[in-house]
């Protein structure tokens, strides 16, 4: 598997990515508030994980887990593994 972890093409917003290390680093502070205090708990992957019954049944925090879902991770690889192409691409 090959990802650039550069390229040639001017950037035209300035050098440094202040969006992308932004994102990085908010999803690694939840993932590590997730360790902390809840510990790897199901119940909330099943609360703030975006799941499409409960999206569109209405119930529970509908509305909420259309943007947490974005910061959930189930481990330390699937972090790493979802932040390296945000880092190569963003």
């Amino acid at each position: 598997m090959f990802m650039p972890f550069s390229d040639t093409e001017p950037n035209r917003y300035g050098s440094f990515p202040f969006v992308t290390v932004g994102l990085i680093a908010t999803n690694v502070a939840v993932f590590v508030l997730e360790i902390i205090w809840f510990q790897y708990d199901p119940l909330l992957i099943y609360k703030y994980g975006s799941t499409p019954a409960i999206v569109f049944s209405g119930t529970g925090p509908a509305a909420l887990s259309t943007i947490t879902h974005m910061f959930l991770h189930g481990g330390i690889s699937h972090l790493f593994f979802n932040m390296l192409p945000l880092w190569a691409f963003g």
